[in-house]
């Protein structure tokens, strides 16, 4: 057992240790181990007991999976979600063909007023027609074009609370996934424009 005890990560000892000598061990888990190069390696294992048990008394079958990568690829895109939505600034991710929204950060909600599953379950024309101040709509329907793309604009927009803000749009085509997206970054340049 000791043996066992020294495989596991030392936050974890305690733990896999009570469910090996109890037999209360969940059929599906995480737990992070140390390999024989002193490696910290996530795991996932799935527990099952043996059919024939009262033949071979308590056995139960492990499989255990290398999940350390899966582990790593959360972890990088919980500290992006965590980066991406403390910006000040708006990002927007559309895709050139459905014009479906892709990625919207919490940022826009503060900008615009609106939720951002109000603004992803209306689609591009909801900021068209309702987000987009009416004086600067024409110029930016062609913003919607990638072929007559602008990746620079400054347009009004009003918030969900009747506030006309202005705002400067960086954007550019980029590839995600083999899809061709819009990626826009939107600030809210009002303070600016009144200190002109």
């Amino acid at each position: 057992m000791t043996q066992k005890k020294n495989v596991h990560h030392p936050d974890e000892r305690d733990r896999e240790y009570n469910y090996w000598s109890t037999g209360n061990i969940p059929p599906i888990r995480e737990y992070r181990a140390v390999n024989i190069k002193g490696e910290h390696r996530w795991f996932e294992s799935r527990v099952s007991p043996v059919i024939a048990s009262d033949v071979y008394g308590n056995c139960r079958i492990v499989h255990a999976r290398d999940i350390t990568e899966k582990k790593k690829n959360e972890e990088l895109k919980e500290l992006l979600d965590v980066c991406v939505n403390s910006m000040p600034d708006g990002l927007i991710i559309i895709d050139t063909e459905t014009k479906e929204y892709i990625f919207i950060n919490k940022a826009v909600e503060n900008i615009c007023g609106y939720s951002i599953e109000k603004i992803k379950q209306s689609g591009v024309s909801f900021f068209i027609n309702t987000i987009l101040h009416p004086d600067d709509k024409e110029e930016n329907i062609y913003s919607y074009n990638d072929k007559t793309f602008k990746p620079c604009v400054t347009f009004k927009i009003i918030r969900a609370d009747g506030e006309v803000r202005f705002i400067e749009r960086r954007g550019s085509l980029k590839y995600l996934n083999k899809r061709k997206c819009f990626v826009f970054v939107a600030r809210d340049v009002s303070d600016n424009r009144k200190s002109d």
